[in-house]
């Protein structure tokens, strides 16, 4: 079995400038390991066996930058407690390059913000799944403070391998057995050709996701090497990713390299688009720093992962609400996205063959809320219909009509002015009607009301108080469940969570369900959007929300109705 020489755990006496023999050896090649001390080109050629060594000048200077670098003293010497620093557990990668301009000319860092990874093996001291669990958990500290997003994969071609190797393993970095070196992560390319972001863990080490750890943490192990394979080196920071959690000086260098996570305001928007064969997901998100942030998740690929998010209308500032659609114009159909900026409303599209975002215009004002778009069966192209709350009262409803070359927008229906200021809405055509009545709910303060119109006589209907407790924006669709398809209505609670209901649309009386209510560990929600999509049969329901400055998703099991935990998307 391979082994490697370290400098003993305790001291007869202290080593200092002048002595000699094999302990200063080791010391030296210690130093010369964390990147302190280089090597001579005649030192090179020995090797580190040679019968005698001495602790020089250079071995002394060596010294003091690894105790500095420690929070030690700087005495220049191996005395008992540097000597108990450099026999801790730790990283394989140096504390210091000593070629460190070079690295950073280099520029290692990745070149997009979506990477993949594959575990190729797993320790035999966990199940798999607790060691994908820790790794994906790991990465996730990351992606919580950057704009990277983390995908896995079985493919080959991939941007971190992940596994547990012992002794040599074939990277030039050999592990030394239990106890030393713990792992090694490499920087990103384009250094370290084939291995570079890869993270390799010490298999002779006893492994544990247990808090407190029965073994070496698995977690708080990978949150630090994966630190490496993005960019980072070691920080002289004592508790830079030495616990679960990034100290503020793990972030300041990951920002550095890759800027801050987007975070998330409005309310975002989700469709199943007619790109990719099975419909991707295509999800517009308003952010902090001002603009629309684009991300979309490929269906077709068995890991769904999503993209890089494609960042717009910056120039538009803080964006309070959104609704968007992929139209029939274009092919598969060019999206078509409103805006509220303080009181306007203001459009932009997307060409669904280049994929490129025009110039927005502005349309209307003294509007507030969060306007919906649909494409309805008016006309023969389908006319844009659009409801927006007013900051008057009530609602505007705009309609284009898309058989006309010029698209020009109808003068404004107002209705429902008595209910005073309305938050929030949500709108459909029904299959209800020929061809099809419009179906609007609407919050008014905690309370959520709804109205319809009549697709032959264009009047809208008394508004009818639903339920009460809510907040946010609610979303409502017509699913494939039943004959007649249900409306099914997710809305945010005031007591934290999310309230699903649905009506019964095969029963004459078209009776509500009673709510229910999922996801309150996640506390008060201020938006979401949801679909069924085409997962499942008759179709799962797919739930994106927004808490805080964070977005998350769920989705609900079409044959068991059981909701699924959550997972964060973007958001710090």
């Amino acid at each position: 079995m391979p082994t490697t020489k370290t400098i003993p755990r305790t001291l007869n006496e202290e080593l200092s400038k002048g002595d000699t023999g094999e302990q200063v050896l080791f010391l030296q090649a210690v130093l010369n390991k964390l990147g302190y001390l280089q090597t001579k080109p005649e030192e090179e050629s020995i090797g580190l066996t040679a019968p005698e060594a001495h602790f020089d000048e250079d071995t002394q200077v060596a010294l003091r930058k690894y105790q500095n670098f420690h929070g030690l003293s700087e005495t220049g010497k191996l005395d008992q407690n540097t000597l108990n620093q450099m026999s801790l557990p730790r990283c394989g990668l140096p504390d210091v390059n000593l070629t460190s301009s070079d690295f950073k000319a280099q520029g290692n860092r990745w070149g997009k913000t979506g990477l993949n990874f594959k575990i190729e093996n797993i320790t035999s001291d966990l199940p798999e799944n607790d060691v994908r669990n820790a790794i994906i958990s790991a990465l996730s500290f990351w992606s919580k403070v950057t704009p990277l997003v983390f995908t896995e994969t079985n493919d080959n071609n991939v941007d971190i391998r992940i596994k547990f190797s012992t002794f040599e393993h074939g990277d030039g970095s050999p592990f030394d057995g239990q106890g030393g070196i713990l792992a090694h992560g490499f920087s990103p390319p384009p250094n370290g050709g084939d291995i570079a972001g890869d993270v390799h863990f010490d298999d002779s080490e006893v492994w544990s996701v247990n808090t407190p750890a029965s073994g070496i943490d698995l977690l708080t192990v990978a949150i630090h090497e994966f630190g490496h394979s993005l960019g980072l080196n070691h920080s002289n920071v004592k508790a830079s990713v030495s616990h679960r959690y990034l100290h503020e000086d793990d972030i300041e260098g990951i920002q550095s390299i890759y800027g801050k996570a987007l975070q998330s305001c409005g309310n975002s928007v989700i469709l199943q688009s007619k790109f990719g064969n099975k419909g991707n997901f295509e999800l517009i998100t308003p952010l902090t720093t001002g603009g629309l942030a684009h991300y979309w998740r490929n269906n077709d690929d068995p890991n769904l992962p999503w993209s890089s998010p494609t960042v717009f209308a910056t120039g538009l500032g803080r964006i309070e609400a959104l609704t968007f659609i992929q139209s029939n114009f274009g092919i598969p159909g060019n999206f078509e996205v409103f805006v509220r900026v303080g009181e306007r409303l203001a459009t932009m599209w997307c060409d669904s063959q280049t994929h490129k975002w025009s110039e927005p215009t502005f349309l209307f004002e003294g509007v507030t809320g969060n306007p919906t778009v649909i494409q309805s069966r008016f006309g023969n192209k389908g006319n844009f219909e659009l409801i927006t709350p007013l900051t008057t009262g009530g609602l505007a409803h705009y309609w284009r009509n898309n058989d006309d070359p010029n698209l020009p927008w109808s003068s404004p229906t107002v209705f429902a002015t008595g209910l005073g200021r309305i938050e929030a809405l949500t709108f459909i055509q029904s299959n209800f009607g020929i061809p099809g009545n419009f179906e609007v709910f609407v919050r008014v303060g905690e309370r959520l009301a709804t109205m319809w119109c009549d697709s032959q006589t264009h009047k809208w209907s008394e508004p009818t108080f639903l339920f009460e407790g809510v907040t946010g924006n609610p979303t409502v669709i017509q699913s494939r469940f039943g004959n007649k398809g249900n409306f099914e209505l997710i809305t945010p609670l005031t007591t934290g969570g999310l309230a699903h209901y649905w009506r019964n649309n095969d029963d004459p009386n078209l009776p509500w369900s009673s709510p229910t209510v999922f996801a309150t560990g996640l506390g008060r929600i201020e938006a979401l959007t949801f679909i069924q999509s085409n997962f499942g049969v008759p179709g799962n329901f797919e739930v994106f929300v927004r808490v805080g400055e964070r977005l998350a998703t769920m989705w609900c099991d079409s044959q068991t109705h059981k909701w699924s935990d959550i997972s964060y998307i973007l958001g710090s």
